[in-house]
C-alpha cells in the first residue's frame, strides 16, 4: 500500500451505522478499507466527469461559438427526449 496517513473524520450516527455494518458483514476488513474504496470511486466519477466536460461540453462549446451550433430551451430539450422515449418504447415493443 502507498504511503497513508490518518485523518479524523466526524460523521452521523446513521454514516457510523452503516460503516460498522459493512465491517461486520465482512464486505471490509475495516473502516479505513471501506474510507478507501468510497474515495477511489469517488475520484472514478470524477475523473469521467472532466473526460465528459473536456469532450462533449468543451466540443459543443466550440461549435457553438464557431456559430455552428446552437443551443436549446428547456422546452424543446423536454419535447426532443419525449420523442426519442417515444421511438425507443415503439422500436422495443415492435
Amino acid at each position: 500500500m502507498a504511503d497513508t496517513l490518518e485523518l479524523k473524520v466526524t460523521v452521523t450516527q446513521k454514516e457510523a451505522d452503516y460503516v460498522a455494518s459493512k465491517v461486520a458483514s465482512g464486505e471490509f476488513k475495516d473502516e479505513g478499507e471501506l474510507i478507501r474504496d468510497c474515495l477511489e470511486e469517488r475520484a472514478e466519477k470524477d475523473a469521467a466527469l472532466e473526460r465528459w466536460l473536456q469532450t462533449t461540453v468543451k466540443s459543443t462549446l466550440t461549435r457553438i461559438n464557431q456559430g455552428s451550433g446552437r443551443f436549446y430551451s428547456i422546452d424543446e430539450a423536454e419535447q426532443y427526449l419525449e420523442q426519442r422515449r417515444a421511438e425507443r418504447k415503439a422500436a422495443a415493443t415492435a
